[in-house]
């Protein structure tokens, strides 16, 4: 197992010196020509105003420079924890290594007291706040983790959601979060996003450098995050970092083996964890004012997240995943993961009475306070053979009833592209052959299997629904999808929609042609 990387600047260090401003009134808005035009407004490199930046003090980080008493930064925050001698007012300046240079201490004792700050670093080294950023600077050479993409810059987190429906006449007030399904989410449900939701979700894989990185293939040895994008489209704020005992704000992740409603899952650790190798999935947004946007963020190692999954899939039965061994559900590492929200707001309307909040089994079509990434990438060659290339996936019971599983795509030709479904022999003949429906499929046996035990049925008929009968009593089972390219034509994504016997979406997944973003 490779080593766990770094604990996050952006998340566990950055966003925790944010709240403490915040508290201040310090820092978090335009810059104050009294502040020495800094500003903790932003991470961005863009900002020169920030920490990557300069102030009229200087640059906050030194160049070339990883010694943490060196880095202004690090010592004028220093400056405010014991041992250290208090700084003197008026000015509360400190002569900052190695020329003395006088840097106001921080944060600011004459607009104290900040308890969050006392909190973060009270205890013994090396998970204070300050040895966090200690560390930052000279084992992790002050790598900026900021998150960096089209949706994940301050392009798109700057400017406000858009506002929640609340009435006007009387005023409503409330704090309206949700995790984004999509790019102009503004929390109302039902409505507002697409039913392929994991599809347009605001659900990021990054590299621990922050940048966004597409639909990357999982390989063993890696570490990546997953990022989110959390908002508040109401008109209060939260978080108890905010003060006045606002409700805290809480965020978890799991990452699932590739499926459309339910699979195996294993919680991934919040990236605000000051130890790295500490296990916590609870994310704490410190605050989160009204119409405003955040990103949170989760730490996917894929050698443990593996271990953990493969754990999970060996202690099924595997007759129904066509007799096959496990790791074939895992090996294409692709990225399946949901967010949620479990605290945040005050009881109320919109929440049903603050009973609402989410354990990862609800529905984004339904609940604003989770969202589900469920893509993959595929290449849209020409195979010129009948040999389809199969993406393996579960699939669950979705509530009481018949369930159906249908592809949904750009409408081609069968002599262009033609779709398969594997189906373990077993879940066949109970769910399929008694209780289900495979019209729309004929049965074909000149097409390899995908695993030892499987029915392949290929579709004849756009938009057909494989329908299963009420298989509760199956916690899980396994399928696969095959796609044979004939011709060389333009590919657009493919969804696998999931439905339950009412004919709502409630899960799916999306394969998406390499290169499309």
């Amino acid at each position: 197992m490779p080593p766990i990387k770094i604990t996050s600047f952006w998340y566990a260090i950055y966003k925790r010196l944010w709240a403490v401003g915040s508290r201040g009134d310090a820092h978090v808005s335009t810059e104050i020509v009294s502040d020495g035009n800094f500003s903790l407004e932003t991470t961005s490199t863009g900002n020169g105003n920030g920490i990557f930046g300069t102030t009229d003090y200087g640059m906050p980080l030194a160049t070339n420079d990883f010694t943490a008493a060196h880095n202004p930064l690090w010592f004028i925050l220093n400056a405010t924890i014991p041992p250290s001698p208090p700084p003197v007012p008026p000015g509360y300046l400190v002569p900052v290594p190695p020329n003395n240079d006088l840097w106001p201490a921080m944060p600011w004792p004459g607009s104290g007291p900040y308890p969050d700050w006392v909190t973060w670093n009270s205890g013994n080294p090396p998970f204070r706040l300050i040895d966090r950023l200690q560390n930052w600077i000279e084992n992790d050479k002050k790598i900026n983790d900021t998150p960096k993409g089209p949706h994940l810059g301050d392009n798109y987190i700057a400017p406000p959601p858009p506002a929640f429906p609340l009435k006007t006449n009387p005023k409503e007030n409330a704090q309206i979060l949700f995790i984004a399904s999509r790019d102009t989410d503004n929390g109302e449900r039902p409505g507002n996003i697409q039913a392929n939701w994991w599809n347009t979700s605001m659900i990021f894989v990054t590299g621990t450098d922050g940048q966004d990185q597409g639909l990357p293939v999982f390989d063993k040895g890696t570490e990546h995050y997953i990022a989110a994008i959390i908002a508040n489209s109401g008109n209060l704020f939260t978080g108890a970092r905010s003060g006045g005992n606002l409700p805290t704000v809480t965020v978890n992740c799991k990452a699932y083996v590739f499926g459309t409603f339910l699979s195996p899952g294993t919680p991934l650790p919040a990236l605000t964890n000051f130890d790295p190798a500490d296990i916590s999935g609870d994310y704490e947004q410190f605050i989160l004012g009204p119409l405003k946007r955040d990103v949170v963020g989760f730490r996917f190692n894929v050698d443990i997240v593996y271990g953990a999954l493969i754990t999970l899939m060996q202690n099924l039965d595997m007759q129904l995943f066509g007799g096959a061994k496990a790791d074939l559900w895992l090996k294409a590492g692709h990225a399946c993961v949901k967010v949620w929200l479990t605290s945040g707001e005050f009881p109320g309307p919109h929440n049903a009475n603050g009973t609402d909040w989410c354990d990862g089994t609800q529905v984004p079509l339904s609940n604003r306070k989770i969202a589900q990434r469920n893509l993959a990438a595929f290449a849209p060659t020409v195979t010129g053979m009948k040999k389809p290339h199969w993406y393996y996936f579960v699939m669950s019971q979705a509530f009481a009833g018949t369930n159906a599983l249908a592809v949904q795509t750009a409408d081609l030709p069968a002599d262009v592209v033609r779709y398969y479904m594997a189906v373990p022999v077993a879940v066949y003949e109970r769910y399929v052959a008694k209780g289900g429906s495979h019209r729309g499929f004929e049965t074909v046996t000149d097409v390899p299997k995908p695993f030892p035990e499987a029915v392949i049925l290929r579709q004849t008929v756009a938009g057909a629904r494989l329908e299963f009968a009420d298989h509760r009593r199956e916690e899980f089972f396994g399928l696969a999808l095959g796609v044979e390219i004939l011709k060389e034509t333009r590919m657009s994504d493919i969804d696998m929609v999931h439905t339950a016997h009412d004919g709502r979406v409630v899960g799916g997944f999306t394969l998406r042609p390499e290169g499309k973003r």
